[in-house]
């Protein structure tokens, strides 16, 4: 729920809190016999009694970086279990007959997306003035505590008014610790 709460730039829209999760692999469109196959490999993902239930925060980014940002992110250390979770998911992703991102893995949460078109300017005594965001960083009273995770889940995204919605397809609970 702090995630939910952190006050996000004025040209950038909230992430829902129903929406807010950390991405282990991002699939793009799957055929149906994809998704049974992921699916079912989730409990086998999730045996392990994997303790991420604090996984560090590292801090807050624009990505990409630059003039144009399309999201503010949390991010988040990844330590070894993490990472070997990554490495099954992706094994397991490739098993499925789908590609596997190149880019090394960067644990984060979208906690904004920014407006496209964004360019912000304030007519102060007829001089245009672009108004940039705060300086990064969690307001005083609002400190990202670890993220905590509870389940392992396979997600369908799809477009709406106020931003991307995402909709679980198949999920199973983490091991006791993760809380």
């Amino acid at each position: 729920t702090t995630l939910a709460a952190y006050r996000t730039p004025p040209r950038a829209q909230a992430t829902l809190f129903d929406d807010l999760h950390l991405t282990l692999a991002f699939l793009g469109g799957l055929t149906q016999q994809q998704a049974e196959h992921l699916a079912g490999a989730l409990p086998g993902l999730a045996a392990p009694a994997i303790d991420l239930a604090a996984l560090p925060f590292d801090g807050l980014e624009r990505w990409p970086e630059g003039d144009a940002p399309r999201v503010l992110v949390a991010t988040y250390r990844v330590p070894p279990l993490l990472a070997g979770l990554v490495e099954d998911v992706q094994q397991l992703v490739s098993s499925a007959g789908l590609p596997v991102d190149p880019r090394p893995f960067r644990a984060h949460i979208t906690l904004a997306r920014y407006r496209r078109r964004a360019t912000v300017t304030i007519d102060v005594a007829g001089v245009p003035t672009q108004v940039s965001d705060p300086p990064l960083g969690p307001p005083p009273a609002c400190r990202l505590p670890p993220a905590r995770f509870t389940h392992l889940a396979l997600y369908t995204r799809s477009e709406a008014p106020g931003g991307p919605r995402y909709r679980v397809l198949a999920h199973v609970p983490l091991k006791a610790g993760l809380a």
